[in-house]
């Protein structure tokens, strides 16, 4: 049986090939982050629980409604990323925490890009176009590749750490 002692000490080293990172000391800072982005998720569906639905303009109603939808979809899905680096946080073996980590990461990518869908639609509902959308697009562009760089970045972590120095370490 392989020694799990120092499984992780392969991701904290000093060097052009060590990243000195590891997904078991981020994920509790990473854990109340996602937390507070979901809390201000859900103060988004609240503030448009209290609008007044206009049932005549039905676009605007339609629109409203997507934007909520998402935005519900997006809550659940940081609540989960939430609970999910919470749970890596107290991991002992580095390989499942990456394991772990990996989908985190992609539930975390898919909330990310729909809260910026959620703000198209609310674009769409308020009636905003023009120079706005078109930094919006910007941002969504910058998020979603930030966090399938994340994503790929942990893929690539988790894959070191099952193989240390050429052994599988589960």
């Amino acid at each position: 049986m392989a020694d799990l002692s120092d499984i992780c000490a392969h991701t904290l080293g000093v060097g052009p090939h060590r990243p000195n990172w590891s997904i078991i000391t981020a994920a509790p800072v990473t854990s109340q982050v996602i937390g507070v982005l979901g809390g201000l998720v859900f103060t988004g569906i609240i503030l448009l629980l209290q609008q007044t639905p206009d049932h005549g303009d039905t676009m605007r109603y339609r629109y409203s409604m997507r934007a909520m939808n998402t935005l519900i979809y997006v809550f659940f899905a940081l609540m989960l990323t939430s609970f999910f680096f919470s749970s890596i946080a107290g991991e002992q073996l580095c390989g499942r925490a990456f394991a772990e980590g990996t989908l985190a990461a992609a539930l975390f990518a898919i909330g990310a890009g729909d809260t910026f869908l959620s703000i198209c639609w609310l674009f769409a509902v308020h009636r905003i176009g023009g120079e706005q959308v078109g930094w919006v697009k910007a941002i969504t562009a910058v998020v979603m590749f930030a966090a399938w760089i994340n994503m790929a970045l942990t893929i690539y972590d988790a894959v070191l750490a099952v193989d240390v120095a050429g052994r599988f370490v589960w």
